[in-house]
């Protein structure tokens, strides 16, 4: 009788422990697919973050002409002058602090690497750096070429040894017949 149950001890132990091993692995590779997962995940989510910030400093270089133009037009390409007379508030004569022609072009495309400036300062954060841009417009037949060439990379650091870099220009087309300024 004591060999019967000696017998099923050894057997009971041997199930436990056959149980317990396969619960172990079960576990293990549980474990691993979940860090693999996040690891997935969080490259994904360092992607699109990336593709967003391209995409909004596409937009905020498109809106950064927009206002300089806005700007430069309403002030008749001086940045500063005073109101000499004005009727019920209406300035309808303006002296201007510069007695020359002022070059347009270079006033649009100084205004407008300010306003980028200013626009790219918003989404600069922990894991994005965002280098200073150089801003360039040119004529391609009837629309306006609106460049911003990068003095370094637009680079992306996460957790988890993810780093995304780009240095390539950002370029914006503006056709004047179809744009309309926001």
């Amino acid at each position: 009788m004591r060999k019967g149950v000696i017998g099923i001890l050894i057997f009971t132990i041997f199930v436990v422990v056959v149980i317990e091993a396969a619960t172990i692995q079960y576990l293990l590779s549980t474990s691993y697919s979940s860090k693999a997962t996040a690891r997935e995940t969080n490259i994904i989510q360092g992607i699109n973050k990336f593709e967003l910030n391209h995409r909004y400093l596409e937009q905020a270089l498109k809106y950064s002409f927009y206002q300089a133009f806005r700007d430069i037009s309403q002030d008749s390409s001086y940045l500063k002058y005073s109101v000499a007379d004005s009727l019920y508030c209406i300035p309808y004569f303006k002296i201007y602090d510069e007695t020359t022609i002022t070059d347009f072009n270079s006033k649009i495309e100084e205004s407008t690497e300010q306003y980028f400036k200013k626009y790219t300062d918003e989404i600069k954060d922990d894991e994005t750096i965002i280098p200073d841009y150089d801003v360039a417009i040119s004529l391609s037949g009837s629309d306006i070429v609106v460049e911003a060439r990068p003095d370094g990379k637009l680079q992306l650091y996460r957790e988890g040894k993810l780093e995304i870099s780009d240095d390539k220009p950002i370029k914006v087309l503006i056709d004047p017949l179809t744009d309309s300024c926001p």
